[in-house]
């Protein structure tokens, strides 16, 4: 099976291998006179914005207020790999950095929790604001903490026939 790979992972590998014909091709291909302009590009775009203070800082500018419908020359595209290459640790910290932010953000999401009743004779498996069972999944208690959703089973006596999953829904 094939891992999967976020746009970040991906840029990050790119940077890693520290290829500049291949960071330049980001920008523009010159197979397809074009660029990818993928996640990937914008990343670096604007990373270019963050971490330079020369020209190149005004090529990403342009190529990001362009957001895709115009495309970098091979001399402009040169120019950012050439100033990603030079400052390569720079720009893998901060690929590095943006990563783990995307990921925890992505975890976040889901830190939310509620409680369902796990037999199967129910057909109302959520346990509902007032310690019900309850049809609705939006109707259902909402944990901030799994230890909160557990410790209120086990003050229940709801062992053997509950447990937790996550949710996306609100605390309640």
């Amino acid at each position: 099976m094939k891992e999967f790979k976020s746009n970040n992972q991906q840029t990050l590998e790119i940077l890693e291998r520290a290829n500049t014909k291949e960071i330049k091709e980001l920008f523009h291909n010159e197979k397809y006179d074009c660029s990818d302009y993928s996640d990937s590009t914008d990343t670096l775009l604007d990373l270019v914005i963050e971490n330079s203070n020369d020209f190149t800082r005004d090529i990403a500018s342009k190529m990001k207020e362009a957001a895709g419908k115009k495309y970098f020359s091979a001399k402009q595209a040169w120019c950012v790999a050439y100033q990603i290459i030079n400052n390569i640790e720079v720009y893998i910290s901060a690929m590095k950095e943006l990563d783990e932010e995307c990921l925890s953000e992505v975890v976040v999401e889901n830190e939310n929790f509620m409680i369902v009743d796990n037999t199967e004779n129910t057909g109302a498996i959520y346990i509902g604001i007032d310690g019900d069972n309850c049809r609705l999944e939006e109707n259902a208690k909402v944990y901030a903490t799994e230890k909160e959703a557990h410790q209120v089973i086990i003050d229940n006596g709801w062992e053997e026939w509950s447990g937790v999953i996550g949710t996306n829904y609100p605390v309640n």
